[in-house]
């Protein structure tokens, strides 16, 4: 299962992967993976039109909490690749930020 959707805001792509093998989806996004036993993993990169596409890759029978896991790695992505800093005083963006991303895993994957 492939899936590609617009993040809202953060002018970017959301690609979804479940059941491909993680080096596929790492050559896809030009991604450099060291991993070893993860049911699930994450990334970022830009895409052919210099559009930051960020990546998430689980196993067909991945858990939720790996799913919130790699989710919160794309949230850091989206902060690095824009310069901010988290304000841990007010998080709220972030969180619901957060929130959207895994519910669209739960939208499109399989999750267990």
């Amino acid at each position: 299962m492939n899936r590609k959707v617009n993040i809202p805001v953060f002018h970017g792509w959301l690609y979804l992967y479940q059941g491909l093998p993680f080096d596929e989806v790492a050559t896809r996004h030009n991604m450099v993976i060291e991993m070893d036993g993860a049911d699930a993993m994450s990334g970022s990169d830009l895409d052919k039109n210099e559009i930051t596409a960020y990546i998430i890759a689980v196993e067909d029978n991945v858990s939720a909490s790996s799913v919130a896991h790699e989710a919160l790695h794309v949230v850091n992505y989206m902060m690095r690749d824009r310069d901010m800093v988290p304000d841990l005083n007010n998080d709220e963006w972030q969180c619901y930020l957060l929130g959207w991303i895994v519910r669209q895993c739960h939208k499109y994957l399989k999750i267990g």
